[in-house]
């Protein structure tokens, strides 16, 4: 079902190969843009995207940490003071950077779950269609193939193994010095004469600003003089890749003419209010990010770079690069083109979906309220209230686009499947909420998951036992227990998946782990009715579909597990070497049709 553990996510090695197959899809998007006949502007143009990155950590914004890559391109372009994001988490972040739709609109909430739907046009698309080569190097699988991110780039060079677990929020990343060698062996073969729209994704911040000292990475936890090097490290590693970007598009024909773009897709908390991380707070350390732009590498640079006070939102990246290469985004998109002022009485809203998504507590909608974020919460039937400050009225904006709960839905024949099985479910779900010091809490389970994330058990079972002390029905504490604990033998993985079936009937993940205890128990009847409940509930991950092929494998149903593997890899499961060697797929792997699926999948 599951190896051990989930090797670390490279990039593709052979970069001439990946260069011989398209990144994406079709899509009526796809074709929309394709008809796009305005001619291409002779300017190549290149997004860089980082995430986690707290702009007051740069000394570009009044930080201590020296970033002289960014400065340099400051210094020939400007620098946007006011700008930030939509979320603080990435995939919905790259979502509207790539194509004006926020993740109230996009549908994508997580960095997991969720893939771009097709209806939705990107701005490579367009570029591709108005005669632009398109090529993406990304350093994560949050921005990978489960993403649908790659739709419209000629080449996509992503991550293809998949974390699972806990690991999924932390996972390995492709090092910033590796993802720009990339591009660089990309701009070196590729043939001149043609512009190019070229978008490079830093992931290395990710994890880092939890509140483990530098050693983490060795899995020791110690006490440092200084907990922030590691995300000051990684901040380096990105600026200097940044910088051999530059120096090798300079030595290039026309190189003195491509543009340049790069924006945070959020920030992060380091440490600031006992704070630490992203995903569960709207906030001002969470939202604002830096952007600068270049309109071009060879201008000359200035003593001081312009700063601009525009109050700028994230989907204004999309508009401006729209504009640039001549693509048509969704009218559902939002966005002023970064040359143009927005109206006076915009909104500038951010949506927060993981509290519902990984710890089924209310999602957030904030407003920029111009020296703070007013932040509201939404209950399971729609009703918003002020978080912390109890009678702040809803404005009209927060009320029109409300971060709403995920509908969850447990149909009754799946409920009835796991009655048969023999398995006892609770009749309604009911999360569980620390019932102090929930900051620290929230702390703990990063570093929990930044432990399982480098292979570190042993202090990753010590924090799930910390997060069950503190709160015994936690949703993410019982699933990184029984996670841990569900290739042993231990009796308490029973236990782990009996409250998990009480508490959390109608949520996915619980379903999900409680299958992998049946699996491991040889009973594959029970595993299948299960993981079909969690498919049913939703939202599904590609590893649910790869562990009903499995199911459906071990019972000889051959068909099925053909039809389940080809879902899985459909949606972005790419972990080829244990497809190989799982156990569990013996009998799918000697059946016909095996060979020719992985064919078309690029294998």
């Amino acid at each position: 079902m599951r190896g051990s553990r989930v090797g670390k996510g490279t990039i593709v090695a052979l970069l001439l190969m990946a260069m011989c197959s398209c990144g994406d899809r079709p899509s009526s998007a796809s074709k929309q843009s394709a008809d796009h006949t305005a001619s291409a502007p002779a300017a190549s143009r290149i997004l860089v995207t980082i995430e986690s990155v707290a702009a007051s950590r740069l000394a570009l914004y009044g930080g201590s940490v020296p970033t002289p890559s960014l400065a340099g391109l400051a210094a020939r372009g400007a620098v946007y003071d006011d700008a930030v994001s939509v979320t603080p988490l990435s995939r919905p972040a790259l979502v509207t950077i790539l194509t004006g739709i926020a993740p109230d609109r996009s549908g994508v909430r997580d960095n997991i779950h969720d893939a771009l739907p097709d209806t939705f046009p990107t701005v490579a698309e367009g570029a591709r269609g108005a005669g632009f080569e398109t090529a993406a190097f990304v350093g994560t699988p949050f921005a990978s193939y489960s993403s649908g991110l790659q739709r419209g780039f000629d080449l996509f060079d992503g991550p293809e193994a998949l974390v699972v677990g806990p690991a999924q929020h932390a996972p390995p990343v492709v090092p910033a010095g590796q993802v720009a060698d990339h591009f660089k062996q990309w701009l070196a073969t590729r043939a001149a004469g043609k512009p190019f729209f070229a978008w490079i994704h830093f992931a290395d911040l990710n994890g880092q600003a939890t509140p483990a000292p530098s050693s983490v990475s060795k899995g020791v936890v110690e006490k440092d003089d200084y907990p922030l090097k590691p995300y000051d490290d990684a901040l380096a590693a990105i600026d200097a890749a940044i910088g051999s970007i530059v120096e090798a598009v300079g030595k290039t024909p026309g190189g003195a003419d491509v543009s340049f773009l790069a924006v945070g897709t959020h920030g992060a908390y380091l440490g600031e209010s006992g704070r630490h991380g992203d995903a569960f707070w709207l906030a001002d350390e969470t939202l604002r990010v830096p952007v600068v732009e270049v309109p071009r590498l060879g201008a000359t640079p200035a003593d001081a770079p312009a700063r601009l006070a525009r109050q700028t939102w994230l989907p204004d990246v999309a508009r401006t690069l729209a504009g640039a290469v001549g693509a048509t985004l969704s009218p559902d998109a939002d966005g002023v083109p970064l040359g143009q002022a927005p109206d006076a009485a915009r909104s500038r809203l951010a949506w927060g979906f993981a509290p519902d998504d990984q710890l089924g507590w209310p999602p957030l909608t904030g407003l920029d309220a111009g020296t703070n974020w007013s932040v509201f919460e939404c209950a399971a039937d729609g009703t918003l209230r002020p978080r912390g400050a109890d009678g702040t009225p809803v404005p009209p904006a927060v009320a029109a686009r409300p971060a709403r709960p995920r509908p969850r839905t447990l149909p009754a024949e799946n409920r009835r499947a796991i009655a048969h099985a023999g398995l006892k479910l609770g009749a309604v779900t009911s999360p569980a909420v620390p019932s102090k010091d929930v900051d620290a809490w929230l702390a703990d389970l990063q570093l929990m998951r930044v432990f399982f994330g480098i292979d570190r058990p042993r202090p990753a079972m010590r924090r799930t036992k910390a997060l069950l002390d503190a709160s015994p029905d936690a949703l993410p504490a019982l699933t990184g227990r029984l996670y841990a604990l569900v290739s042993s033998q231990s009796p308490e993985r029973e236990t782990l998946r009996d409250r998990l079936l009480a508490r959390y009937p109608a949520r996915s993940e619980a379903l999900h782990w409680s299958a992998h205890v049946s699996i491991a128990e040889k009973k594959t009847d029970e595993a299948g009715a299960l993981l079909d409940a969690a498919v049913a509930v939703g939202p599904v991950e590609p590893e649910m579909r790869y562990d009903l092929a499995c199911v459906d494998s071990l019972r000889g149903n051959l068909g099925a597990a053909l039809k389940n593997l080809d879902a899985a890899l459909s949606s972005g499961y790419r972990n080829w070497d244990w497809i190989d060697k799982d156990p569990d797929l013996v009998a799918l792997r000697a059946s016909p049709g095996f060979v020719d699926l992985l064919r078309a999948h690029g294998r």
